[in-house]
């Protein structure tokens, strides 16, 4: 059996992390994966997030020191860092690039940077999430993790207002990247692809170059609106996974819309299953449900991934990272998805992170979960 277990160390003084709905991380054999972190602690009686975005993202990074080292790891173990900074604070952003170099050195690492609507906490200037990918023989070959791919051509946005020509161009900068690791465009198991609302008409067209560029296992995939983007003038812009290990494609029965889809439910590579975005639609006959009702739409988005996950032989307590998109009019409700977490999950919570997206694609979605698990049998 590989082993899955809940990150706890003997002390974290800056929350009760057990009264919460997630795990601080997953140690797995392949790898540490961490919840995001941001600057918030303990202060008269409640948590709260201050200062700027120089303190928040040293405390951050302190957060995920004391989670390496609950497992005998020290920040040289990271591969991936991911940086979520809402919109409006993306000019103080170079204070946390700074912090993030003076934490890891010269160590190269991919850097994801999303740029978001807003924090779950409303005064966090930044999220830092963080991975330790590891080959394990058995499990994986090696995850493969691109740095933020905006659509630039010669310095310049390429295709100005245009998604389809941006997406095509973001997929041809990735294939050059794959392409000097040895690795093509078909090991690419996951895409996560951030837009600007002005696009989402036009969204759906850029199903072609997806189908032109990847397969022939399609990856698992999220389309998320944000208010903006890292570039003024891009209006897309992807985070891609790839894996030495070649993708399967997780076929569920009676799931048959992602026949005709430029992206499958989940992708088995070794042993990780990247998903797609579940929203609360039937797989089966793309009937939505619970129209902006973020509880029931995460039970259903849970019920959903649990039976994705059972074909590719895994459970839920094989998951070790969630990624939660929530609509910023739900905030609220959103508390209360807690307990849909520990329905599915029992104590085998897997790390999350959770972040306010401008809109779901679907009009009447406001959440989205994008899962990763590892099968531990």
């Amino acid at each position: 059996m590989n082993a899955i277990t809940v990150i706890e160390p003997d002390s974290y003084p800056w929350l009760d992390y057990k009264k919460y709905a997630f795990a601080l991380g997953k140690k797995t054999p392949a790898g540490l994966f961490l919840s995001g972190k941001t600057g918030s602690a303990y202060a008269d009686g409640a948590v709260s997030t201050k200062g700027t975005m120089t303190d928040q993202a040293k405390l951050a990074w302190d957060k995920i020191e004391r989670v390496l080292a609950a497992e005998g790891f020290d920040l040289s173990a990271i591969t991936r860092v991911v940086e979520y900074v809402p919109i409006g604070s993306l000019e103080a952003y170079e204070e946390a690039v700074a912090v993030r170099q003076n934490v890891l050195g010269d160590r190269e690492v991919c850097v994801n940077t999303v740029p978001v609507k807003a924090l779950l906490r409303p005064d966090s200037l930044i999220e830092i999430e963080v991975t330790t990918d590891i080959a394990a023989e058995g499990l994986s070959k090696g995850i493969v993790h691109l740095p933020t791919i905006q659509p630039l051509k010669d310095g310049e946005i390429a295709y100005p207002g245009d998604v389809v020509g941006q997406t095509a161009r973001i997929f041809e900068i990735a294939d050059d990247m794959l392409t000097k690791m040895g690795l093509g465009l078909d090991h690419v198991v996951q895409t996560i692809d951030y837009l600007v609302p002005e696009v989402r008409r036009d969204y759906r067209a850029s199903g072609k170059p997806r189908f032109d560029a990847l397969g022939p296992v399609y990856p698992g995939a999220a389309g998320i609106m944000m208010p903006g983007l890292l570039h003024p003038d891009a209006v897309v812009q992807y985070d891609i996974t790839a894996s030495r290990d070649t993708p399967e494609r997780i076929r569920v029965p009676g799931w048959d819309r992602y026949d005709n889809l430029s992206y499958s439910a989940g992708v088995k590579a070794g042993k990780f299953i990247f998903g797609s975005g579940f929203g609360p639609l039937n797989p089966a006959t793309d009937e939505c449900f619970h129209d902006y009702d973020v509880v029931a739409q995460a039970d259903m988005i849970y019920a959903s991934i649990q039976t994705m996950l059972a074909v590719a032989g895994a459970k839920m307590a094989d998951v070790v990272h969630t990624l939660e998109f929530v609509e910023a009019q739900t905030l609220d409700e959103y508390k209360a998805v807690a307990d849909v977490r520990r329905k599915y999950f029992g104590k085998t919570l897997p790390a999350a992170t959770g972040v306010v997206c401008e809109g779901i694609l679907k009009r009447s979605f406001v959440i989205e979960i994008v899962p990763i698990a590892l099968i531990s049998e």
